[in-house]
């Protein structure tokens, strides 16, 4: 008897433990979506000339004045590949640079001109749709006002 109710409480816990980290990997999504979003937003604000410097389906690179100094920063989102198969995504202002979320299974960004067409052409960007899948997902599109 003691030994079921001690395998019953051990399957307990670790349904317990399964369930707080899904919600804990759902709220760090958003959190990453968030910050994705806000700074995506600004891509263009107080720049010359194209916003956008790379833009493939693993790297985001682009031009915004996100401090409002005038002189525009560089603002990247890459990945590495850990040990485990999954990334780490990491958020590079200028040279600084912060690890924004760990255990990522995929960050995919989308690119797409003025009529919703996808595009390549750094200059023709006017959207960006992001994909995230980390524990929960997320998918989104961006409309830099910058831009349109």
């Amino acid at each position: 008897m003691i030994a079921v109710m001690l395998g019953l409480t051990m399957t307990l816990n670790d349904a317990l433990y399964q369930s707080t980290q899904g919600a804990n990997n759902n709220g760090y999504v958003a959190t990453l979506d968030s910050i994705i979003y806000a700074d995506v937003n600004e891509a263009g604000y107080g720049v010359a000339g194209a916003a956008f410097t790379t833009a493939d389906s693993t790297h985001l690179t682009f031009l915004a004045d996100i401090n409002g100094d005038a002189m525009p920063e560089t603002i990247q989102y890459s990945m590495t590949q850990q040990s485990d198969l999954t990334y780490n995504v990491y958020r590079k202002i200028n040279s600084g640079t912060s690890l924004l979320l760990g255990n990522v299974t995929s960050l995919t960004f989308h690119y797409y001109d003025l009529r919703g067409n996808s595009t390549s052409t750094l200059t023709n960007i006017k959207q960006v749709r992001v994909t995230l899948v980390a524990g929960g997902s997320s998918d989104f599109k961006i409309y830099p006002a910058n831009l349109l």
